[in-house]
């Protein structure tokens, strides 16, 4: 007998499927009435044939006699899998090998139906295969794109490292390099101011004392840029931390200028724990506490609070003065690099509140300021209750 094979486009089914039964009538019979209703058929009388076809694809549906003159049925299955895993085999038989198909459904046949066929029954079996070859095709498509996307996130990881290493050396040359001549520079006009005598030449030891402030200026930049830099840079690991301790360790850093300008702190009597990294915290609630000082002014009121809510999922911390305020037109650039009020004359570079913002943002918060001139400020900020991923 010889082998029918026909090219045919669906309009009911994207599976094609592959049609392997040795009797010329019924495989004619089965090929016609599955066109009819869309799908595109290929038709072989004998298994080795229908499996060079199979080798060829993936994802589809066969339909095979179990009894086949050239090769096992069941060994058509297993070649079957080998080549084609997502395929579904469905298993054709006669009463005499129904305990076969039940073989072959152990085996990883899909299904098996009875000869002879109900046309009906068989076309619910194929609908309910192709939907689960498409599910196949659906994993097997999501599959690949992930280990698409982690080779991505790989390669992303191995430039981050890069670039890690290389903000270091940078940071080695900036922390090292660049301040060794500023520390000469400051050592030796130390040294000159005390060889110059003031009465004999006053000029000569001015022009000494701007080069001692200009040298510890730059330092103090260098620094404070170091700082922002280095935030979340090798950092320790998130831990637990007591922020109770945090904020009165801070409160007594700033004891005394508080009792000099007759400002009354407010805090809770209790703060939560919380996942961070200690000394950066810290740094956010010195920065913030040190600003609502140094911008208290000549308030008839000075006070500063520091207080929290807690939500579902995160707190929000505040830090609240009744200080000179920022006008409207102030309040995003304050958080930028060596941006700073210049109502009061304050001592710094403009870094501290960049550095909050810096910081806040490798613990997965945000941070933000209210207020209104002349009114005080509230600077907010959020801290995750679970680990941060940064």
């Amino acid at each position: 007998m010889g082998t029918k094979e026909k090219a045919h486009i669906p309009s009911g089914t994207d599976i094609p499927i592959i049609l392997i039964e040795d009797e010329a009538g019924a495989r004619e019979t089965l090929q016609d009435i599955l066109e009819e209703d869309g799908y595109q058929v290929q038709a072989f009388e004998g298994g080795k044939k229908a499996l060079q076809a199979i080798a060829h694809q993936t994802g589809g549906l066969i339909l095979a006699d179990i009894l086949l003159p050239d090769i096992d049925g069941l060994k058509v299955l297993q070649l079957t899998k080998e080549m084609d895993p997502d395929s579904a085999v469905i298993m054709m038989t006669g009463n005499t090998s129904l305990q076969m198909a039940i073989d072959a459904v152990n085996k990883g046949a899909y299904a098996y139906i009875l000869k002879p066929i109900n046309m009906e029954e068989l076309k619910v079996l194929l609908k309910k295969a192709c939907r689960e070859v498409r599910l196949f095709k659906e994993n097997k498509k999501l599959v690949d794109s992930l280990q698409l996307t982690n080779r991505d996130l790989e390669a992303i990881n191995r430039r981050l490292v890069s670039l890690n290493e290389e903000m270091e050396s940078i940071l080695h040359i900036v922390s090292h390099d660049l301040r060794a001549p500023l520390i000469n520079i400051q050592g030796f006009s130390t040294k000159l101011s005390g060889l110059v005598e003031p009465s004999k030449s006053e000029e000569l030891s001015t022009c000494i004392r701007f080069i001692h402030k200009g040298v510890e200026k730059m330092d103090a930049l260098i620094q404070g840029l170091l700082r922002v830099a280095r935030v979340g840079h090798k950092a320790y690991p998130f831990q637990e931390n007591d922020l109770d301790k945090i904020v009165e360790d801070i409160r007594a850093v700033f004891d005394f200028e508080l009792k000099d300008r007759s400002i009354q702190f407010i805090k809770p009597k209790k703060f939560p724990k919380i996942w961070c990294r200690k000394d950066e915290i810290n740094q956010v609630f010195s920065n913030l506490i040190s600003n609502a000082i140094h911008y208290m002014g000549n308030q008839p009121k000075k006070t500063i609070e520091v207080g929290f809510e807690e939500t579902f999922d995160y707190f929000k911390f505040w830090v609240r003065d009744t200080g000179i305020g920022i006008a409207k037109k102030d309040m995003e650039r304050i958080f930028k690099l060596f941006e700073r009020l210049e109502e009061i004359p304050v001592k710094g570079e403009g870094l501290g509140l960049a550095l909050v913002k810096k910081i806040v943002q490798r613990h997965d918060g945000k941070v933000w300021v209210e207020s209104y001139k002349g009114e005080g400020s509230t600077f907010y900020f959020t801290l995750p209750k679970k680990v941060p991923s940064s």
